[in-house]
């Protein structure tokens, strides 16, 4: 039976918002939750008040104001939880013995997901895995053009673009050559959408930066849409904390500090196993192996790291709301400062 909700049908349930059908011009609604996901789990024992209302915010401000592409139709009246957006197709590539089947995209299918996500880096945070990774793989790490590996606090030019696999059961980065592969592009588009990534990176520093945040990495999703003589590029999906690491006076204000709760505890040490364990192996879940064979899960949040995971997401907005001249949505809300002094309290800075 399917699920209704004010009259829209739910299409598919993610770890931290619903996609339901009804939208605007045939398109779709991105219902958003209070839900939240770190390391790939999906949905946490606890949710945080607040948050879905203050990402639909973000999410509309920030389509608002980029200048490229996108599928953001607005905020619905009188449903402050939801953005309407124009529908794109799903090409779920098959899970077999040998890994994951993407012949669907060799045909350059258009008004559909481009099955990666694109990760852009103006530098190393704390918390970022790049070092590790890059010291680990030297042939990739040249392709990204470093000699070395870079230190945590280091800082680029100009982004970094990654790559990574969008709809398979765990993402995994991949070099340009499969990136491409996986996605039918070709040489000219890769290139295009290179090139749209950065200039979309940058423009986005800029636009936190005068709201007094320090954009240091994040990730993008892109759709296949028709150009004038080939396939262009849309940006979809959302772009807001859950999707960016942002900084204000050097402490973190994203989802990062949700995963320095959890860093170093035993469900976290257990999530690296369980990976191992099932890399290589299509028919073992990782989650499965950890949850079930490991026994470990997630623990619920503490009061005081809930209190401020409940204003992360609102501070942002009001932020981003002043710098447009607009009122700030969420008056209640801590101030970035007071976020700030709380999570150092925290010993998560």
């Amino acid at each position: 039976m399917t699920e209704k909700r004010a009259g829209s049908a739910l299409i598919y349930r993610g770890s931290v918002k619903d996609v339901l059908g009804g939208g605007d011009r045939d398109g779709l609604i991105f219902e958003y939750s209070d839900r939240y996901s770190v390391f790939d789990w999906g949905p946490m024992p606890d949710e945080i008040s607040g948050k879905g209302e203050a990402l639909a915010t973000i999410a509309d401000q920030v389509f608002r104001n980029v200048r490229i592409p996108h599928h953001s139709l607005g905020l619905m009246p009188g449903r402050p939880r939801c953005l309407s957006v124009k529908k794109v197709d799903v090409k779920w590539p098959q899970k077999n013995n040998s890994g994951w089947d993407y012949s669907q995209y060799a045909n350059q299918p258009v008004d559909c997901l481009v099955p990666l996500e694109v990760i852009f880096r103006f530098g190393v945070p704390v918390g970022s895995s790049l070092p590790s990774r890059l010291a680990s793989n030297p042939d990739y790490m040249k392709s990204l053009g470093f000699d070395l590996p870079p230190t945590i606090g280091a800082e680029f030019a100009e982004p970094v673009i990654e790559f990574s696999t969008k709809l398979e059961d765990s993402d995994r980065y991949v070099a340009l050559d499969e990136a491409m592969s996986i996605a039918g592009m070709t040489k000219a588009e890769i290139a295009r959408l290179l090139q749209m990534a950065k200039g979309l990176a940058i423009e986005l520093k800029i636009f936190f930066a005068s709201a007094d945040l320090k954009l240091w990495d994040g990730k993008f999703e892109f759709a296949f849409i028709k150009g004038d003589a080939a396939r262009n590029f849309m940006l979809v999906d959302s772009v807001g904390p859950d999707e960016l690491r942002l900084t204000h006076d050097g402490v973190q204000i994203s989802k990062e500090i949700l995963r320095q709760f959890y860093t170093d505890g035993p469900w976290h040490a257990a999530i690296g196993r369980a990976k191992k364990i099932a890399a290589g192996k299509p028919e073992l879940d990782w989650r499965s192996l950890c949850a079930n064979d490991m026994q470990q899960r997630p623990m619920p949040l503490t009061p005081e790291i809930r209190k401020i995971a409940e204003n992360i997401y609102p501070a942002i907005a009001n932020s981003l709301a002043r710098v447009k001249g607009e009122r700030p949505p969420f008056p209640a809300a801590w101030d970035l400062s007071q976020l700030v002094a709380r999570v150092r309290e925290e010993g998560l800075a």
